[in-house]
């Protein structure tokens, strides 16, 4: 293997960590390497989402994607049942189901 293989994301290592706050839900992560992934994250008031091209047809809302390293999803109701599903991809590839929570 050599030293540029060894520096290349493998998109199956990550570490997510997820929040509940009042009114809102924090997800953040990071991963071993230098390439950067893009992150999706679906929400849905009814059950996590099966697929990443999961629409509003299915019920779920896109509410961040991109390469940064947490997305904060305010304004949320007390009484609002929530499910995140957060995928992760190299860009141009095919997303993988990284974690799924209820909020």
């Amino acid at each position: 293997m050599s030293h540029a293989d060894e520096v290349i994301t493998d998109v199956h290592r990550r570490r997510v960590m997820a929040r509940a706050h009042e009114g809102s839900f924090t997800i953040a992560w990071d991963y071993p390497g230098r390439t950067l992934l893009e992150v999706r994250i679906l929400r849905s008031s009814e059950r996590p989402a099966e697929s990443a091209d999961d629409g509003p047809a299915e019920g779920q809302e896109l509410v961040y994607q991109g390469v940064t390293g947490s997305h904060r999803d305010d304004g949320l109701g007390p009484d609002r049942p929530c499910f995140y599903t957060v995928f992760a991809r190299h860009p141009g590839e095919e997303w993988v189901r990284w974690e799924e929570y209820a909020r």
